[in-house]
C-alpha cells in the first residue's frame, strides 16, 4: 500500500531539486570508482554534459561522478524509488521511459 502525505510534509517539501552546489568539499572524499570499458564512458559522459545537475561541474569532476556511476538495466515494472524511503542513489536515464508520481 502507497504511503500518502500528511500536511507537515507537504508544507515543508522542496519545491524544487535545482540549486548551486558548493563543491568545495568534494576534494577530501572518497569517491568510488567502478571499471569501466570506453564505450560505457563514452554513454555515461555525454550525459552528465547534458544533466542539468551535473553540466556546469568540471570536467574532471564529471570523469570523477562518472567513475562512481553504474550502468544498472531495470525492466517494465520496476520500481526505482519509493515513495518516503531516504534516496541513497542518483539516477540519470540514457533512454527508456520512466513514470514518476509526485505528491
Amino acid at each position: 500500500m502507497q504511503k500518502i502525505p500528511d500536511r507537515e510534509y507537504l508544507a515543508h517539501k522542496r519545491s524544487s531539486v535545482f540549486h548551486r552546489v558548493d563543491t568545495r568539499g568534494l576534494d577530501n572524499i572518497s569517491i568510488p570508482n567502478y571499471q569501466k570499458t570506453e564505450e560505457e564512458m563514452g554513454v555515461i559522459m555525454p550525459l552528465l554534459r547534458q544533466n542539468l545537475m551535473t553540466m556546469n561541474l568540471s570536467e574532471e569532476l564529471q570523469t570523477k561522478i562518472a567513475g562512481a556511476m553504474r550502468i544498472v538495466k531495470y525492466e517494465t515494472g520496476d520500481k526505482l524509488i519509493t515513495y518516503g524511503e531516504e534516496g541513497k542513489d542518483y539516477f540519470v536515464l540514457s533512454r527508456g521511459k520512466v513514470q514518476v508520481i509526485v505528491y
